[in-house]
């Protein structure tokens, strides 16, 4: 092979560009929420950091919808009527 030859490898996923970049769009406005959600659901537990005792175990994060399930006990549930609403309504649009 000489220094003027290329080599490309190519993905052929028969996806436009538009598509492709949409679906990056949607990766990581998902990879946001996931993380925000794990932030809230974490700082629910500063005193059990605080003191060194041990997380449960749904907050190492391997499946979002255990960490969901924290966040609707210890954030959703403890929350003030509207916001409590207002996080219902969040979460049925996730479920979905």
């Amino acid at each position: 092979m000489t220094d003027d030859s290329k080599v490309t490898f190519t993905l052929k996923n028969e996806l436009t560009d538009k598509e492709t970049y949409l679906l990056g769009m949607i990766m990581s406005q998902w990879g946001r929420l996931e993380h925000m959600i794990f932030i809230q659901t974490l700082s629910s537990f500063e005193d059990a950091v605080e003191n060194a005792k041990e997380l449960p175990r749904a907050m190492n994060n391997i499946r979002f919808s255990a960490v969901l399930d924290l966040w609707q006990e210890r954030v959703m549930e403890k929350a003030d009527d509207e916001t409590r609403a207002t996080l219902r309504e969040q979460l049925e649009e996730f479920e979905h």
